[in-house]
């Protein structure tokens, strides 16, 4: 980890310490019903993710516009290869 990225993460690891309430606040313009449906959708696609299935990544419905780039190859260069 490059010294600016590691000062980044550690001031923000030292203020939810000290400063707590600030992880659990509200996320001004959205409901609670929407960002609960935004965290269902985002916990299908890392479960699909996590379990280096292309299918269950692409089959959770949250990219509908990029039916046509939908492959094992894809997935595969995109999600394993880039780390």
């Amino acid at each position: 980890m490059q010294r600016k990225n590691f000062l980044k993460v550690a001031w923000a690891g030292l203020a939810l310490a000290f400063f707590p309430w600030v992880a659990g606040a509200d996320v001004f313009g959205i409901d609670k019903a929407g960002l609960a449906a935004l965290d269902a959708q985002v916990g299908k696609v890392m479960d699909g993710y996590n379990s280096g299935s292309w299918k269950a990544f692409y089959g959770s419905g949250w990219a509908d516009q990029t039916k046509a780039i939908q492959t094992e190859q894809t997935f595969t260069t995109l999600c394993k290869n880039m780390i």
